[in-house]
Order: structure tokens, then sequence, then C-alpha cells
């Protein structure tokens, strides 16, 4: 079996032509996060940097997770096979295995040894007020008997103190039940783990039950696991780094705005303050940096995957089930486009899955574009040419009003009294399927004009040899 890692992922990736070494030193603090942008957006690629000044030992890797192509590398699947054999294995969860080797416990630091500013932590965005590292946190639910994740959003304020941001429903409403009796909520906080363990952290703003036992299913193996006895939880025994502490009780902290999904600096809110009282990690450890903010990017790619797996799930379920071919949830478009491929049947059937897929359990998205088989869900540019040839307005045109929009998403205005900062906005969605199945020779009037012969003519046979 495949090392359960991130590294695992960064060796295929580079293997494949995917990923850009740098051998000069970088700075986590000036120029790293700007190096790893122009990897992906210039060059389509992640990103491996060798050396980090002030950080001797450390390696960092970002861009790894962006989009659909590297995180069926991450599940050896073809990409084309991605979306539906993930959606069948999350009804399958297989329960962590301990076991006691594992490439973690390798070094420690607790007490007077504990440095979190040792670590390469990234500034992530131009005007992000310091530095931060996305994690996933695990927290033991007592109810349950299980070990609940999320994504962890961390900004270095100490020593042995951060800010914690991000954190899912479930881990919030644990944190709350703890402080409710002036307990303190250990957690632990994992970098660099197996991508199946980053996406069940995303999934856990959808799925309140997602715990480790999820993250075994979407690998079709059970996750290894490993105890520390500077560490309450056991942890993933090959992730690169693990911080042992816990959320406080009596303890928050104003965070000011900073690079987010969206792509935007998100409001100030008052988030828990994490308490470090240990740190392992492997010999020459690696620091999976996943970057946020507009365009491509790790948080963007790995939250659009599982919004794409739950509307998946969600419209199965509806009218017996829908032929649906894709769906793609565009990171580029601040995870808030979905375009969904389908095949409709009767008169009404596209517009149903579009209403489906904007009223799931994925809550943030807000605009749909329904799409024919000839469509690649995938490329936006094909997908608008076919919202602005194949739409007619005033029929295939639908707004939602007054419904639940992302915290951050500036452009939809607060609630009535603005003090619970929730936002209420407007999903719409554009239909430009063809007429359905059930009337052909309307479908046909939409076919592409493309060149003859297009796809059995190959450029390479006439080109001259190398």
């Amino acid at each position: 079996m495949t090392e359960q890692s991130i590294r695992a992922l960064a060796e295929r990736l580079e293997k494949a032509g995917g990923l850009l070494r740098i051998t000069k030193p970088v700075d986590p603090r000036n120029n790293l996060a700007a190096l790893a942008w122009q990897a992906r957006h210039d060059y389509g690629k992640a990103i491996w940097f060798d050396s980090t000044f002030g950080h001797f030992g450390w390696k960092v890797a970002s861009q790894l997770l962006t989009e659909r192509g590297q995180w069926a590398a991450a599940f050896g699947l073809d990409e084309s096979a991605l979306l539906f054999t993930l959606r069948d294995r999350l009804k399958n969860p297989l329960p962590p295995h301990e076991t006691e080797r594992g490439s973690l416990k390798a070094v420690r630091a607790t007490a007077d040894t504990l440095d979190l500013a040792r670590l390469p932590a990234v500034q992530l965005c131009a005007h992000d007020p310091g530095r931060r590292i996305l994690a996933v946190a695990l927290a033991h639910d007592p109810d349950g008997d299980r070990t609940l994740v999320s994504l962890a959003d961390l900004q270095l304020l100490g020593r042995d103190v951060a800010s914690c941001a991000g954190l899912s429903p479930a881990l919030r409403a644990l944190h709350a039940r703890a402080s409710a009796t002036a307990r303190p909520l250990a957690i632990a906080l994992v970098v660099g783990g197996d991508p199946a363990l980053y996406l069940a952290a995303a999934l856990a703003q959808v799925m309140p039950g997602a715990d480790l036992a999820l993250v075994g299913g979407l690998l079709g193996a059970p996750l290894e696991m490993t105890r520390l006895d500077e560490v309450a939880l056991a942890v993933p025994a090959h992730a690169e780094l693990a911080i042992a502490g816990a959320l406080a009780y009596d303890e928050a902290v104003d965070v000011e705005p900073r690079g987010d999904q969206l792509g935007l600096y998100g409001p100030e809110r008052r988030v828990p303050v994490f308490r470090a009282s240990a740190l392992v990690h492997r010999m020459s450890p690696l620091l999976y940096a996943m970057q946020v903010g507009a365009g491509r990017t790790d948080l963007g790619g790995t939250m659009a995957l599982a919004t794409e797996l739950v509307v998946a799930e969600h419209l199965r379920n509806i009218e017996g089930g829908l032929d649906i071919l894709d769906v793609r949830c565009h990171a580029v478009g601040a995870d808030m486009i979905l375009a969904v491929k389908l095949r409709p049947r009767v008169e009404g059937q596209s517009k149903t899955a579009l209403i489906g897929a904007l009223s799931g359990p994925a809550v943030w998205p807000k605009l749909a574009i329904g799409v024919d088989e000839d469509v690649d869900a995938g490329d936006l540019r094909d997908v608008f040419w076919s919202a602005a040839s194949r739409t007619h307005a005033a029929q295939d045109v639908g707004l939602i009003d007054g419904v639940r929009a992302h915290p951050n998403d500036l452009a939809s205005p607060l609630d009535g009294n603005s003090t619970s900062g929730e936002r209420v906005g407007t999903r719409w969605f554009i239909d430009s399927t063809m007429p359905p199945l059930t009337q052909p020779a309307r479908r046909e009037t939409f076919a592409r004009a493309t060149p003859r012969n297009l796809e059995t003519v190959a450029l390479g046979d006439f080109l001259p040899p190398e």
C-alpha cells in the first residue's frame, strides 16, 4: 500500500512532470507564496522547496491538491472515474487501524523546546496579519466514541499559541460543550497527512458525521494511526507533522481580515485560542503549505472536490436518480460556481437537477449551470459557451432569494440585525442544456459546429518528424 502521506503524492506528481523543484533558498515570509502561485498559474504545476530561510532541514510543498487531475493521482484513479468512485466509497467507512510503525515520531519537542516559530509557516496573502498553517484538526467525540476531523486555519501568535479558525460545525459544537463545563478541548493538528484526510476534513463542513472512518472509506483501506506519549490522541502514523494541545475554554481572539477561500480578505471574527503542548515531526520534514486566496489554490481545490461529492450524492436521490454525468465546482469561481453535466430525459428535469444542486447539503455555491454531455464541465470556457449559445434567459434562468450565503461573501448583505454575522443572498441557475432526449429533432438544432472529421484526424500524423 502507498504510504499515507502528502509526500507520496508529491513524489508521484514529480515523476509525472507535474511538480517543480526549487533548490534555491526561499523566504516563507516574503516570496514562497508568490512562487507557489506562479507555479500553478504560469506552469500548471505543484511546487517543492528544498530550502527555506531560517528553518534548516525543513522542506515545503504547495499547490498539490488544486485540481481534479491531482486528486486523481492522489487516489490512483483515472480522472474520469474519480467523482463517482469516491462518492460510492463514502458509503463504506472503515475505522482507523493503530500501528507501532510510522514515520511521524522521529523528532519531538515539548515545554521549553517547543517553538511554533521554528516551523516554516507561510505568509500566504499580501495583507495577512501573520504567518499561517492550514492543518487537519482531530478531536475525540465522547458521545460517539470517535475522532472527528476538520480543517483548521492557524495563525501563529507566539511560541506555543495560535488562533484557530475555519473549524467545522461539529468541532465548534464539541468545543462549545467543553467550554460550558470549563474544560479545554484536547485536539491534535496534523499537517502532511494523506490527501484523503484533507478531503474528509473538508467534507466535515457539510457532513456532521465526518470522522476518521470516513478517511478509511475514501482510501478503501483503514487509515494507519499511532500513539505518542506527548499526544492525547492517536495521530496519522505517516503524517509529516502533528501539534498537540487544546482549544482554551476561556480565551478567544479577534482575527484580522486575511485571505480566504473566496479570494477576498475575510472579515474579522472571534475564534478560539489554541495552546500547544507538544510537537512531533518526521526526519527531513515536509510542511504542506496549503495556499489560499484568488485563483486555483489548495484550499479551493479541496473544498471543490468535497462540494462535488455531496452534490453528486444528493442528485442521485432526486426523481429516483438523474442521469448525472459530472459535477464540477470551480475553485477559480471561489467554489461558488457549479457545472452540472447531465442527460435530461424529459422537459424540466435539468431545472430540477439545478435546483437540487443549490438546495442540498453544499450550502455555499450560488450559481449552478446545467450543460449537456458534449460540454466539458471542467472547462469554464466551454461551460460559458454553452450558457451563451443554449440559454433563453426568460425561461432558463432562475433565482432563489433569501437563502444563506457564505459568511465571507461580501457581495451578499448581512442578515437583518447584523449581530449573527450570517449573510443572506440569492442563488441562481442557468439551464443551458439542449431539449430533452424525448425531443431529438429539437436537440439536433443545437449541435456544435465543428470541423469535419475532428474526432478521427490527428495533427501529429502530419507534422514532420523531430
